[in-house]
């Protein structure tokens, strides 16, 4: 049929002009849309459906409710061909005395006075009677209840006995939350429950101006007893009692004093080692939790001197825990040269504490000996090495000053000096058989 118009359509007779109404558009061929004008018609507003439906009741004689009216409406979504269909049917399904209740039996509805019910029971917390209309309502389709609902709401805030607008907002947050996870897929008896509660606990929610006055309210309640102490009159203690407290204060601040130890503060520069470490460990847990957790708890950060590139630590890790960390030692390694050094190779000093007093002594009697593990890093070491060559050097320059302030009063017999001169040969002979290592003149 759409084939045979085409050609009329293309040459069309100069006193004729085509009208063609459609619902869905998108089935008419490629063909006919290509060669027609498109004029898209907006939705008929309800109200001027409902009008025409009055008008059409009052010729016929026929009783009606204005809100069954508006459910017919409704339910035509707009094309009031569909609404007069639905309006022919209400006639004879009603028996010519159409009321909202008949009609919302005939399209499958939900009673208004059902919805009715069931927000005043939950606003006025009759568990009962809520608990009645929920059952009604889980006998319809829970999309179709949640548009009822939101019909229902729109109504009551253009109503005179309106809810509050902060418990309607509340309620049709609600709804749309609802009908998003229908959309995902959800059970609609779960959604159905799910809405019951949230709207329990809506109720419980206050208003922002509300709960700030509360909360002034208890403030004042909570700060009256303490003003009321404030203002009355203070009794001066006797002058005992009064020693007796400032004495046991002093006390106190004393032992408070001793028992908690002031602990230094930090500059930024060990500061940011801190992290660095802290860093470490948070490498090392990601790369193996269990050595992460030897680590943590057996690993303490000493300090790290940046010209040597030297991080000190102290281990207290004793058995199984000393194995794990010598086994995967190249693990840590890998972490620190990273952390620390961006990539260059970082030394690590081990700082022991279970070093004895005697092993120390024996290191500063026998410089010469095998070095051991200090409790101090390897640049604190020098810098103290360093030192100590300093003192001495001062010690042997201050001794070789009063050997001379001594030796400058007296003078050298010049024979003696002259036989030391003329017979060196000799001397040198002394001192190699003799193991004489060296002569001085005094």
């Amino acid at each position: 049929a759409f084939n045979a118009l085409l050609k009329t359509l293309e040459e069309p007779p100069s006193h004729v002009k085509f009208l063609l109404a459609t619902t869905d558009a998108l089935k008419l061929p490629a063909t006919i849309l290509s060669r027609t004008q498109h004029f898209r018609f907006k939705k008929i507003p309800e109200n001027s459906v409902i009008s025409h439906l009055k008008t059409i009741l009052e010729k016929e004689q026929v009783s009606y409710e204005t809100s069954a009216l508006e459910k017919l409406a409704h339910s035509g979504q707009g094309s009031l061909r569909d609404t007069i269909t639905l309006l022919e049917q209400a006639i004879n399904y009603c028996d010519n005395a159409i009321t909202e209740s008949k009609v919302a039996e005939m399209l499958g509805a939900i009673d208004r006075s059902v919805l009715e019910d069931f927000f005043q029971s939950l606003i006025n917390q009759d568990e009962a009677r809520l608990q009645e209309r929920y059952a009604i309502l889980e006998n319809y389709e829970t999309e179709s209840v949640l548009e009822e609902m939101m019909l229902f709401l729109k109504a009551k805030l253009l109503s005179p006995d309106s809810y509050s607008i902060l418990l309607i907002e509340r309620f049709f947050k609600i709804i749309m939350s609802s009908l998003s996870l229908l959309k995902e897929g959800a059970n609609a008896s779960f959604v159905l429950l799910l809405l019951k509660m949230k709207f329990k606990e809506a109720l419980k929610l206050k208003a922002l101006d509300d709960a700030i006055l509360e909360l002034e309210q208890s403030k004042e309640s909570v700060f009256q007893p303490l003003n009321q102490n404030a203002n009355a009159p203070k009794q001066e203690p006797k002058s005992a009692e009064r020693i007796e407290g400032t004495e046991k204060r002093e006390n106190t601040e004393k032992i408070a004093s001793v028992e908690t130890p002031q602990t230094p503060m930090l500059s930024a520069k060990d500061r940011i080692f801190h992290n660095l470490f802290k860093q470490v460990q948070t490498l090392v847990y990601e790369r193996n939790y269990e050595l992460g957790a030897v680590f943590e708890k057996n690993i303490r950060f000493i300090d790290f001197d940046s010209q040597t590139k030297t991080l000190t630590w102290e281990s207290l890790a004793t058995h199984k825990d000393k194995e794990l960390l010598r086994e995967r030692f190249k693990i840590v390694k890998s972490i620190v040269d990273g952390v620390f050094g961006k990539g260059e190779s970082i030394k690590i000093a081990l700082k022991n504490q279970n070093k004895s007093a005697l092993e120390e002594v024996k290191e500063l009697k026998f410089p010469y000996s095998k070095p051991k593990p200090t409790t101090e890093t390897t640049a604190e070491t020098k810098e103290k090495e360093v030192q100590k060559n300093e003192i001495k050097e001062k010690e042997v320059q201050e001794n070789d000053t009063k050997e001379v302030q001594e030796a400058q009063p007296k003078q050298a017999p010049t024979a003696l000096q002259e036989f030391m001169a003329n017979h060196s040969n000799l001397i040198e002979e002394i001192k190699s058989e003799f193991e004489i290592k060296s002569v001085e003149l005094l």
